[in-house]
């Protein structure tokens, strides 16, 4: 495994994709809008509003999982020249957690990862996790259910990712496809790899900028305030709030009120939450584009799936080493599981096959990897993520670089155009899919 570390510059699109904190009033959330300087209820956002007025033509599909999630995915097909020269090469660009396609296409051409890798060569496919805003339908289920939203990144790597690889790859007729994910994007591959050693066979090359493969070591006060007060788990054992994203009434407030846009308080209020959540770079923030990236971000998930990300954070500060596995259970059953003598416990004995939560075993890993790991990142810690790799096949990691100064939200920012625009236009050579 190679080992670099470089600097990049840039200014960064630090959107508040972890408000966690602003977001736990869920669904039972009852507040007097008329209270609060904000729109309500939040407007239909739109991503053919952040793409075609930028010269691009904008595709929307449609992939169903196995067990019923309908998720939207976007296609950018080619660059603003039009559809010239030989078939293009299909690229996965997946988001993170409480994120939707729109973070790669929030900022101008020059300074969105979607766009520069359609000016490349590529045919872009932006698709959306299953609960964000963008992907809320299902065959048999509505988001009014508890039951629509039992899932979690686990559920993403199982379900998710197989079928929109599935379905690219059955779209664009190529046998292979690249894929960069970002935070949560890069480790539902990474997990997805380790139950799905055929997935080596579609995905040429993975680009994960800032995964989150160990919680041992993470820095965030806010998520380790959350961590110790099991406000997660109270959450879900409840029944009250199932749901984190921007139909949220509390979070929305709490947003409009931090991050102003003609009105509300400071704009320090947005970055302390910002330092809270996940670290702040307050030297790349550029602050006077808030009011635009509030009317995407967050994009929406469920309360299990941040109470898995917790789970690994409290298991790895209880036991003093990397947790990365499955969903546990515990007494908080989705369903009553299928036996009469259920008691308090034994939902893990319902959910999995011998009743233990099985890891994601990183010896499995079997897609050939370039990490990217921000130095100053406190959710996907540089150290931690260079652990999980080397646990990992050597012939796995083909390169793992610490960018100097980058923090967890930098990799989707404002891309600095020329260092951006290198690494994405090489990519079609290192990976011989195109």
């Amino acid at each position: 495994m190679h080992v670099t570390n470089i600097n990049w510059r840039g200014s960064c699109l630090c959107s508040l994709t972890l408000i966690l904190a602003a977001s736990l009033g869920g669904e039972a959330a009852r507040l007097d809008p008329g209270s609060f300087p904000l729109d309500w209820p939040p407007q239909p956002v739109k991503m053919d509003d952040l793409v075609v007025p930028k010269g691009y033509l904008l595709e929307k599909h449609f992939a169903t999982t196995s067990d019923g999630y309908i998720l939207s995915l976007y296609r950018i097909p080619f660059g603003r020249a039009g559809r010239g020269g030989p078939p293009r090469a299909p690229l996965i660009l997946q988001h993170g957690i409480f994120d939707t396609s729109a973070t790669w296409v929030l900022n101008d051409p020059d300074q969105s990862l979607a766009f520069l890798a359609a000016e490349a060569g590529w045919d872009v496919w932006l698709p959306n996790s299953r609960g964000n805003d963008f992907s809320l339908e299902h065959t048999t289920l509505d988001i009014s259910q508890r039951e629509y939203w039992n899932f979690t990144f686990g559920t993403m790597a199982e379900e998710d990712l197989p079928a929109i690889m599935e379905y690219v790859l059955e779209k664009t007729r190529h046998p292979k496809l690249a894929y960069v994910g970002h935070s949560q994007g890069a480790t539902q591959l990474v997990a997805a790899s380790s139950r799905h050693p055929e997935l080596a066979e579609k995905v040429s090359l993975a680009v994960l900028l800032a995964p989150v493969l160990s919680m041992q070591r993470v820095d965030s006060l806010l998520w380790n305030f959350l961590a110790k007060l099991n406000v997660d788990r109270l959450l879900a054992l409840s029944g009250l709030a199932f749901r984190i994203g921007q139909s949220n009434l509390l979070s929305r407030t709490v947003i409009q009120l931090a991050c102003p846009s003609g009105g509300g308080l400071e704009p320090i209020l947005c970055s302390s939450i910002l330092t809270l959540a996940c670290g702040f770079n307050e030297n790349q923030l550029n602050m006077t584009r808030f009011k635009d990236y509030v009317k995407y971000l967050p994009g929406g998930t469920s309360i299990y799936n941040a109470q898995h990300w917790l789970q690994l954070l409290r298991g790895a500060r209880r036991l003093g080493r990397p947790v990365f596995q499955s969903y546990s259970w515990g007494d908080d059953c989705p369903r009553r599981p299928p036996f009469f003598w259920w008691e308090p416990g034994t939902c893990n004995a319902w959910a999995y096959r011998d009743g233990v939560v099985p890891s994601y075993d990183l010896s499995k890993v079997n897609i050939p990897l370039v990490v990217y790991a921000g130095e100053g990142d406190k959710l996907g810690v540089a150290q931690d993520t260079a652990d999980a790799l080397a646990a990992m096949p050597s012939q796995t990691v083909l390169n793992f670089t610490t960018v100097h100064d980058y923090e967890h939200l930098d990799f989707v920012s404002e891309h600095s155009d020329m260092e951006c625009r290198g690494k994405v236009r090489s990519l079609p050579r290192d990976t011989g899919v195109a």
